[in-house]
């Protein structure tokens, strides 16, 4: 069952709020992390915007155990309103590219839940493509990424070392 335990033998169930729509299992505990990853702008290598999500509506809904950490309940009213919500219904791509430039199909400034983009990293002379990192860590290029929330990628570009050796006249072996 969703967010709890159902045992062969007794208990019967694990959690004394099995009915309430946001159980407490472990919630507590997460709240001092997930405002940790907000303000150390990490949220995206965790890459589990469900754990995100449901740690906003936990604070929201649960009135007596909302943190066993006084420190990181204040700590949690007081910042955890400076971060964008995680979910929304029109996610948006941010894209950060130096030394290059990267097309997006579609192109435009909201998508579809689940929508997938094809996006290309195109070098400007003199660069060259090495690796997508952010929201989408991998080599492939082009790359896909399907909209499940907010995203933010950047392309990584290096300078071309064949292009600079070709420009001083060198050949690949230094002759």
């Amino acid at each position: 069952p969703e967010w709890g335990i159902v045992h062969s033998n007794g208990p019967e169930r694990s959690n004394k709020f099995w009915s309430t729509s946001y159980r407490q299992v472990s919630s507590p505990g997460w709240g001092g992390l997930v405002l940790a990853a907000h303000i150390m702008r990490a949220k995206d290598l965790w890459n589990h915007d469900a754990l995100f999500d449901y740690k906003d509506r936990y604070m929201q809904v649960e009135t007596d155990w909302k943190q066993t950490s006084m420190f990181v309940l204040g700590m949690w009213r007081t910042y955890r309103k400076d971060y964008a919500d995680v979910w929304t219904m029109s996610p948006r791509l941010k894209i950060t590219a130096v030394g290059g430039t990267v097309t997006k199909v579609p192109d435009k400034p909201d998508y579809a839940l689940n929508e997938k983009i094809r996006i290309r990293a195109v070098p400007d002379p003199g660069y060259e493509f090495i690796s997508w990192s952010g929201a989408l860590s991998e080599k492939t290029n082009p790359a896909v990424i399907i909209m499940h929330s907010n995203q933010s990628i950047t392309a990584n570009f290096v300078a071309d070392s064949s292009a600079s050796d070709s420009i001083s006249g060198k050949s690949a072996h230094g002759k």
